[in-house]
Formats: C-alpha cells, sequence, structure tokens
C-alpha cells in the first residue's frame, strides 16, 4: 500500500496593547454566518479562536467562517441543548458550555462532547473557576452547583429558607471570582458573598429608604477593577460596593444626579488601558474612560459605524485588542483598536448643523481655516474645525439660490478672500465676502471677453495671483482681475503651438513657475506665459507615446521635486520634466487602483494618493504601497477628483461620495499583532473529513501535526485562517507544499485554502503563514 505523510508547520502569536479612541463599530451578524442575532457571551480559547454562546447555538469563528455546534435530537454526542448561556475553559483546554438544559464538556481537539445533568431541570446560566479548577455553575432554578472538572463530581448550595446562611435565592444571573478567591453571586433576590473554602455566605439586600443598601435585588454583573474596585450592576443602576464595610454608592454616568435615569446593567468588564465598560438592556454601552475620568456613552443611530443596538448582552476584549459586544438581536458589534485614525465629516438628516450633503466634489482651506466644500445636489457648506460651526448656502439662501441650482464643482480663495465656484454647466460664481453677494459670470457668445465655456473643470491662482481657469469644451482662460475679462486659449488646427485640446481637468504650477496643462486624453503640456505657446510632449519614445494617449487628473510637485502625475487608467506615474521620460505605477506594482484621484505628501516623503476605490501610501524611497479601504475606517473608499486637502495643521482631508475622511498620517500606524495561523478542515474529494477512529484525522485537523493518507485519498485540501480579528478580509496567506510547490503560493482571505491531487508516494512538509490586516507578516 502507498502511503502519503505530511507534516504540517504552523506560526506562533505575539500579543501587543493599544487603545480605542476613534470609535467606529464593525457589524457580525446573521448575514455574516452567526447562528443567532443574540449573544449570551464571548470567549476567546488559547489556540485564538472565538468562541461565541447564542440563543441557537455554540459558533467558533475564526475571522472567515463559523461553525455551529447544535443540539441534535437523534445524537447523544451533540449539545444537550442549542440555547447556550455561557462558556468558560479550563486549562487544559477543555470548554465547558453552560446550556438551557445542563453543562457540556467539549474537546476542541477531539470535537467530543460529554453531558451533565441534562434531565431538564438544570438551566445552567452561568460558570466560574475559582483558583483550585474547581468549577461552578448558576442556574435558574437549582441553585449553585460545585463541579468537579477531573472527577465529575457534584455539590448543591441552594436557598433554604430555614437556614439563614444558605443563598439568598436559587435562581442566578451572575457569578464573578475575585482576586481574592470569593465567589460572588448574583441572584434575582440580592448580592451573595460565598466563600468556597468555609462554605459561608453573606448577604446583600436592598433595603428601602437607605441609599446605601444594594439598589435592586436583582443582580446581573460583578466585576472588580485593576484599581481594585468592586463594582455591582442590578435592574437600576450601577454601583460601587466597599467590600469591607458592605455599603453601596450609586455610580452616576451623568453629572446631573437630580435627573437620575435607571439602567438595567448587563455587563461591567475592563480593557486593558484601565477604562471601565458597562452594557445595558436599553441605554447602549456606557465606558469611564480612565485617562479623562468621563463617561462616553455609545448608542445606535443612523450614522454609520454606530452600535447596532441598544440592548447589550457580553463583552470580550481578544488578544488583538478588539473589542466584542454582544447584543439581544443584531449580532455583535466590534470596536477595533486604533490604529487608523480616521475620522469622518458626513451629513446627517434633519440635523442643520452638520454639511448639506455627502457626495462632495471639492474641498479647500481658506485664509481663517474654514473648511469649504461643494456638495452635489445642495451647494455649499463652510465649516470650521474648530467650532464644529455649520454655514450653507444652499436653495433656501435668496443669494446663493441660482448657485446651488447648478451643480457646483471646483473652489478657490482668491488673493482678495474671495471664494470663486465654478459649476458644471452654469458658468463661474465669484462670493464676495464684504457684501454677501454672488457674481455670476456666464459664456457670452456676443461677448469675447466673457468666459469661454459654462463648464467649468479646474480653478488655479498662479504666484502672479492671475486666476485661471480650465473649462470643458472652451479651452484655457486667464482672467484680469483689473479689466475683468476673459482671455481664451483654444485649439487651433492650424497652430501647433496652440493646445492640444478644448477640454481642460487640470492646471498645475510648479516650484518653478511652470504652467502644466492636462487637457483629456492627450497627456500634459507646459504654457509658455511669455509667448502664449503650449509646448507639447516631443514624441520621441514609447513612454512618450503612452503618456501622450492619456487623461491625467492630477500632477503633484513634492518636496524632492520629483514630479508626479496622477492618470484615469494606468494608475501613478513618475514624470521626468527635462527627459519626458516616465515610470508607471500601477495595482500590479501594489498601488490600490488604477484611477488615480488625488495626491498629498506627508511630513516624511510620503505620497497619499486617493483613487477610485481605496487610498495608497506609497514610499518613493523603497517604492512600497501601503493600502486603506473601507474596512481601515475610510468614510469611503471611492474619492472624487482633486479634492484632497492638507490644512495649515497638516490634518488631511479627502472628500468623496460618502463624505469627508480626515486625519493626521503620523496618527495611521500599523496592527503589530503578529497573527497565529491555523487549519480549520482538511477535506478529501471536496468533502470535510470527520473525527473518528475510522478517518485520518484522530484529533481536530487545528491539532494535527503528521497526517497519513492512502494512495486511494488522491485529492485533498488544507483550509487555514489566520486568527486575526482586526479587518480579517485583509488578511493574507502564503502555503507550501514541499516537493510539489516550487514556491510560495500567495492567496488572500477569500481563498484560503490549497488543494492538491494524486501526489506520488513519498513524505512531504505543508506550511502555512499569514499576515494580518496590515500585512505584518
Amino acid at each position: 500500500m502507498k502511503i502519503l505523510s505530511i507534516l504540517l508547520l504552523l506560526l506562533p502569536q505575539i500579543a501587543l496593547a493599544t487603545g480605542h479612541s476613534n470609535y467606529r463599530f464593525h457589524l457580525l451578524s446573521i448575514e455574516d454566518g452567526l447562528s443567532s442575532g443574540y449573544i449570551t457571551d464571548l470567549h476567546q480559547d488559547q489556540t485564538g479562536f472565538i468562541w461565541i454562546a447564542t440563543s441557537n447555538g455554540l459558533n467558533r469563528y475564526d475571522g472567515q467562517n463559523f461553525k455551529v455546534y447544535r443540539n441534535e435530537p437523534d445524537n447523544p454526542d451533540s449539545l444537550s441543548h442549542s440555547s447556550i448561556n455561557d462558556i468558560t475553559e479550563t486549562k487544559d483546554g477543555i470548554l465547558w458550555i453552560a446550556t438551557s438544559d445542563g453543562l457540556n464538556r467539549f474537546d476542541p481537539k477531539t470535537n467530543q462532547i460529554k453531558r451533565f445533568f441534562n434531565d431538564g431541570h438544570h438551566r445552567v446560566f452561568k460558570l466560574a473557576l475559582t483558583i483550585d479548577g474547581i468549577l461552578w455553575a448558576g442556574t435558574r432554578e437549582m441553585g449553585l452547583i460545585r463541579f468537579n472538572t477531573k472527577t465529575f463530581e457534584k455539590s448543591y448550595f441552594q436557598h433554604n429558607p430555614n437556614k439563614p446562611g444558605s443563598l439568598s435565592h436559587n435562581t442566578i444571573h451572575s457569578l464573578y471570582v475575585d482576586n481574592d478567591n470569593r465567589l460572588w453571586v448574583g441572584t434575582i433576590n440580592g448580592l451573595n458573598q460565598f466563600d468556597p473554602d468555609t462554605q459561608r455566605v453573606n448577604h446583600f439586600f436592598h433595603r428601602k429608604n437607605d441609599s446605601k443598601s444594594l439598589y435592586k435585588n436583582r443582580v446581573n454583573a460583578m466585576f472588580k477593577s485593576s484599581d481594585s474596585r468592586f463594582f455591582v450592576g442590578t435592574d437600576g443602576a450601577l454601583q460601587e460596593m466597599d467590600i469591607s464595610s458592605g455599603l453601596f454608592t450609586t455610580v452616576y454616568f451623568n453629572k446631573d444626579h437630580s435627573n437620575l435615569k435607571q439602567y438595567n446593567i448587563r455587563f461591567i468588564n475592563e480593557d486593558n488601558q484601565g477604562n471601565l465598560w458597562v452594557g445595558t438592556s436599553s441605554s447602549g454601552l456606557w465606558m469611564f474612560q480612565k485617562k479623562d475620568r468621563q463617561w462616553k456613552n455609545f448608542r445606535r443611530n443612523n450614522r454609520q459605524y454606530s452600535l447596532v443596538e441598544d440592548s447589550l448582552l457580553s463583552f470580550l476584549q481578544d488578544r488583538s485588542n478588539v473589542l466584542w459586544l454582544g447584543t439581544t438581536n443584531g449580532g455583535i458589534s466590534q470596536l477595533f483598536p486604533e490604529y487608523k485614525a480616521f475620522d469622518s465629516i458626513t451629513a446627517i438628516d434633519g440635523n442643520p448643523n452638520t454639511i448639506g450633503g455627502n457626495y462632495i466634489h471639492h474641498i479647500i482651506e481658506d485664509h481663517q481655516g474654514i473648511l469649504w466644500m461643494t456638495i452635489n445636489g445642495f451647494g455649499l457648506s463652510c465649516l470650521n474645525p474648530k467650532t464644529g460651526h455649520v454655514q450653507h448656502f444652499s436653495k433656501d439662501n435668496k443669494k446663493s439660490s441660482q448657485l446651488a441650482q447648478s451643480i457646483p464643482f471646483r473652489l478657490l480663495e482668491d488673493h482678495k478672500h474671495n471664494i470663486w465656484i465654478g459649476t458644471w454647466g452654469n458658468g463661474l460664481f465669484c462670493y464676495q465676502r464684504e457684501t454677501g453677494n454672488f457674481i455670476h459670470y456666464q459664456h457670452d457668445k456676443n461677448n469675447p471677453y466673457s468666459i469661454s465655456s459654462n463648464v467649468i473643470y479646474e480653478l488655479v491662482l498662479d504666484h502672479t495671483n492671475t486666476l485661471w481657469i480650465g473649462t470643458w469644451g472652451g479651452g484655457l482662460n486667464r482672467y484680469n482681475f483689473e479689466t475683468q475679462r476673459f482671455e481664451h486659449f483654444k485649439h487651433d488646427p492650424t497652430n501647433p503651438d496652440s493646445i492640444c485640446d478644448n477640454r481642460i481637468v487640470h492646471i498645475y504650477e510648479d516650484s518653478s513657475y511652470s504652467l502644466w496643462i492636462c487637457p483629456t486624453g492627450v497627456g500634459i503640456e507646459r504654457f509658455d506665459r511669455s509667448t502664449n505657446r503650449f509646448v507639447h510632449l516631443s514624441n520621441i519614445n514609447k513612454t512618450n507615446k503612452l503618456l501622450m494617449r492619456l487623461s491625467i487628473h492630477k500632477c503633484y510637485e513634492d518636496s524632492s521635486k520629483r514630479f508626479w502625475l496622477g492618470s484615469v487608467t494606468n494608475g501613478l506615474i513618475l514624470f521626468n520634466r527635462k527627459t519626458e521620460q516616465i515610470k508607471l505605477y500601477t495595482k500590479k506594482e501594489g498601488i490600490c487602483n488604477d484611477q488615480i484621484m488625488d495626491i498629498l505628501e506627508d511630513k516624511q516623503g510620503h505620497l497619499w494618493v486617493s483613487t477610485n476605490n481605496g487610498l495608497s501610501c506609497f514610499n518613493p524611497k523603497t517604492e512600497t504601497f501601503r493600502n486603506f479601504d473601507a474596512h481601515d475606517g475610510l468614510t469611503s473608499p471611492k474619492f472624487s477628483i482633486r479634492a484632497a486637502l492638507k490644512s495649515r495643521r497638516q490634518k488631511f482631508y479627502l472628500a468623496g461620495n460618502k463624505g469627508i475622511t480626515s486625519f493626521y498620517p503620523e496618527n495611521i500606524r500599523h496592527n503589530p499583532y503578529i497573527t497565529p495561523v491555523v487549519l480549520t478542515d482538511f477535506k478529501l474529494f471536496n468533502q470535510t473529513v470527520p473525527v473518528s477512529d475510522h478517518s485520518p484525522l484522530k484529533r481536530s485537523i487545528t491539532y494535527m501535526d503528521h497526517l497519513v493518507l492512502t494512495h486511494e485519498q488522491s485529492v485533498f485540501s488544507f483550509a487555514f485562517a489566520a486568527l486575526n480579528y482586526i479587518s480579517p478580509q485583509k488578511n493574507r496567506y502564503a502555503y507550501h507544499m514541499s516537493g510539489v510547490d516550487k514556491d510560495w503560493v500567495f492567496v488572500n482571505s477569500s481563498k484560503a485554502f490549497a488543494t492538491y491531487t494524486k501526489l506520488p508516494y513519498g513524505s512531504y512538509t505543508f506550511q502555512v503563514k499569514a499576515s494580518n490586516n496590515d500585512d505584518i507578516w
């Protein structure tokens, strides 16, 4: 018999810490594969998988796929019930699952399940482990159960009305073990402090007219913070308890204590920065920020990336510092660490204190630091970034109604601080700051000094304070502020020194005061202002011939005097102004999209290139790209043409079809988490192989280090996953089978599997490695 032996090599994990301040919640829902939107508990196991307790099964999540375990009525080796209430893990990697019908022991290595007290009477709601490894199970009607996970022996602690030292009630809502190994038991009738060694119970109840007692007797959560403060959450309030005195102090989320609202607390927890997180049943999520000592509330709203709903049940911070928030109906809201400090400026329907719309054509900063933006279907909005004050020029304003009824496209502030607005089809407007009036300039066929076209594509003020206007169909215009006349430069077939095309998409003045003109479809040319001649490309080599066929949306001279061009179809182009040689950087070289919208340079000399599908950061020295999309926090990956702004404070603003993305480049950091990578599935002839005595898999493929196959098992595949949960769609993989693959095979997250067919007899080593969302391998 021919036997194939396959060895597997996996990479380790490293966890690093960070904080949260840019609060953008990401959703995991039934549409993503969750078996239910009701999330009672969240747990990350020793391997790195996320286990999710729901009302309809136990879910294992690897960042790509969900594997669901449920009760199967005819299978005694399945879970005892599909309604999962809590999860905990012992040091040996065994998961203990609390269900609505008993306790389950689940071994992820073998997928074996063993049931305990699933007699229909034990609705296990909460689990806790004490230092000695004893498992404590809180039930809905059977009180507290002490369970030995090695011998499977159990003993009960229940309420006895004739025994003052017994539990205060048999229905338990919460369990917590503090760092002194005291077990705290929250019931529907008071809080119990239980000493596992002496089995003594201290009771704490609500007392009428006593503000220092428990706020209400239904206790849903307990937690001791890193600074040794003990918190208790009830149906009504969050309280801090002084354990030595047994006195309670109500914690107010709002400064106005007189306007006290009841908050039904569902969980209390702490992140690794010492921030306290409190989930409520209807008032959303509260965070006490350790740095500024203030409470912050997160609620569901109609804005993108808000909390999915206001009713919360469970909390987890994983090893990559993602916060997981389980809800009662909407699934899971995830909060990623602040590696990508992208902010957004967007319109909110019905709120006049926000910008007038989200489809933004252009944005500029005036001399006062005010942001002006042209908004499709609305007009203009002006935003003061410091105060948040917004001013609108819309159809409702008599002075701006004519402007707003057109399509405002380009903006410019002149040397007198007036604002010029070029429209698509309705000419040119000038907003006079002193009077608040708009002057309207339109093409007049009977006036040779009027603007040559009503479609304005570009506005530029050069170093002499001359206004240059690029039109669509009317060529180049030069405006004289003194005579208020427009001088036209159009294509003349009989004049080789005229402009090549009358459709002007871009004008740019470089540091040597050369004026570069970009007509559509003919590349780039230079305008000689002393002779009024247009200097065309020399057409002496293949690269020039390519450039002469391209539409250039953007010219940009960086701090090293390199000259860059942004094309519509051929990516980023480095252009040598002396030799006219070009070098292309396309998707093949790593840029996220070949349609370039704008270019900015940061303090480090990196170029930030906005495109039609994402944002790229380009290092000219290493010629490498780092790409960003909506998963990283961009308001939208689709940006507008030449609508990127670097403010005086070095903040970048990138406008697009869903608002504005703003950020400081120095605050955009890599995710440093080195992700573990695991095998998640093994298939023969495209069918998942189960773990059994008659299978090649004696344990789960995740925990196998070798595999033996016969020659008949000739078509097989491995599935794998990087257990990085920050934008896992951007994880990448490389795999290699020794003796088969010449080089590493690179794939993205949608193709995280490897298939092999009819390998000859022998021993092989299969290796797989992975990067996180920031391409850190």
